[in-house]
């Protein structure tokens, strides 16, 4: 059919129009796979654009496969954020059915503390959306800063990993949570190196750094928040199907 219609513009949707629709699909690929074709294929790998651009470097393109995994990972998260700020919200409409958890560093349920909890979440969301983004403008970042792994801060993960591979593989010289490479305060997941910035010539520019490790996994702030008391199941999160 083409032009992206799976059916007539005048025929209704209904269980049957959608079973046809579905049916047809791969028969209406198969005519025209130019389409899916373009969409699939990896412009390094088609031969219209090394043609074309046979004096550039490929070395000097953008080159996403490496980042397919961290980013990912940061889209789950992003995800898993939005859910514990639903739940927030449900704690916030009825604080009287939640209790705190028997755990260090346990989040009340004050409504001070849940609103800076709330203002910390959106933060992390935040900080994603900056690390994607750095990513999508400079993919070649991990390899360079050899960021591809997360530290193993567990003993017992740090002890699997010596059992399984040998050694600890060398870790980056990288910033720690919070602070830029030049020792400033940042709350952002990406810092721009005062030091490296003032080692250039002209001063103007900076090596942005991203550092993956001030990024906090959801699941930590998960298993703080507070839970529904005996008698009151209704967390969003705990009852999501």
């Amino acid at each position: 059919m083409g032009g992206g219609q799976i059916k007539d513009a005048e025929t209704l949707w209904s269980i049957d129009s959608l079973q046809a629709a579905a049916a047809a699909f791969p028969l209406r690929v198969a005519q025209q796979p130019q389409r899916t074709w373009a969409i699939l294929t990896k412009y390094k790998a088609n031969r219209d654009f090394i043609k074309a651009y046979s004096n550039l470097s490929l070395s000097t393109t953008l080159q996403y496969d490496q980042i397919s995994t961290i980013t990912a990972e940061l889209f789950d998260n992003f995800m898993e954020y939005k859910l514990l700020l639903k739940r927030i919200q449900s704690v916030l409409k009825s604080r009287d059915t939640y209790q705190s958890k028997l755990v260090v560093n346990a989040i009340s349920t004050d409504l001070a503390t849940l609103l800076s909890v709330k203002s910390a979440i959106q933060n992390e969301q935040t900080k994603i959306v900056e690390a994607i983004d750095t990513l999508g403008r400079d993919p070649g970042i991990l390899k360079r800063q050899n960021s591809h792994f997360r530290r193993a801060d567990s003993p017992v993960v740090a002890k699997i990993l010596d059992a399984a591979i040998g050694s600890r593989k060398p870790q980056a010289n990288t910033p720690s949570s919070g602070t830029s490479a030049s020792g400033s305060e940042t709350s952002g997941v990406v810092v721009v190196s005062t030091t490296a910035a003032a080692s250039t010539q002209d001063n103007k520019t900076s090596a942005p750094f991203l550092d993956l490790e001030s990024l906090v996994s959801p699941e930590i702030w998960g298993d703080l928040l507070p839970e529904p008391k005996a008698g009151f199941a209704n967390d969003p999160v705990a009852n999501a199907p």
